[in-house]
């Protein structure tokens, strides 16, 4: 399929609007629980890690390489909560932070049908930002409530996890 395509812009909407679905589906653990304990916020912000890991790595980095379309998941809801949030504004930013995905993917696709060669360079810079992210921001304060082995034992299951998503469902 040609990427630059009214087809192809229309497949990059769609898959998009689920990535910000998800972030905002993302979200929905927060809103069963009352209040979090730092232990358990730890140990979400070490799995987002892990999950941000994966989706850099083999969504962005590697693509870029290859040249070809990327899917990202930006766990949000955690880090508002550890933040200082209550769970019912962090779930409203998580859905926020989707929303703002579709309007995102808009801009790279008319970038992309304007120069396919942009693409591994957008995706390599995407890749940066969000390894610039996870390391000085995700997992520094994952660490920061004095559960750090919870949070790298998250930080492990996230990882598995997204590994496992995105190698059976391509």
């Amino acid at each position: 399929m040609d990427h630059g395509s009214i087809e192809g812009m229309g497949a990059g909407l769609v898959a998009s609007l689920l990535a910000g679905t998800a972030t905002g589906l993302g979200a929905l653990p927060v809103l069963v629980t009352s209040e979090l304990s730092r232990k358990a916020q730890d140990r979400m912000l070490g799995f987002n890690a892990g999950v941000m890991l994966v989706a850099t790595s083999f969504s962005l980095v590697i693509p870029s390489m290859e040249a070809v379309p990327a899917r990202v998941a930006r766990p949000e809801a955690a880090r508002t909560c550890a933040q200082g949030a209550s769970t019912s504004r962090a779930a409203f930013l998580a859905l926020l932070a989707g929303l703002v995905e579709p309007v995102g993917a808009l801009f790279g696709l008319l970038a992309l049908s304007l120069s396919s060669a942009l693409l591994p360079w957008g995706l390599a810079f995407a890749g940066g930002a969000m390894r610039d992210v996870i390391s000085h921001e995700v997992i520094p304060e994952s660490y920061r409530g004095g559960f750090e082995r919870e949070a790298t034992t998250g930080l492990m299951w996230g990882f598995v996890l997204a590994l496992v998503l995105d190698m059976s469902l391509g």
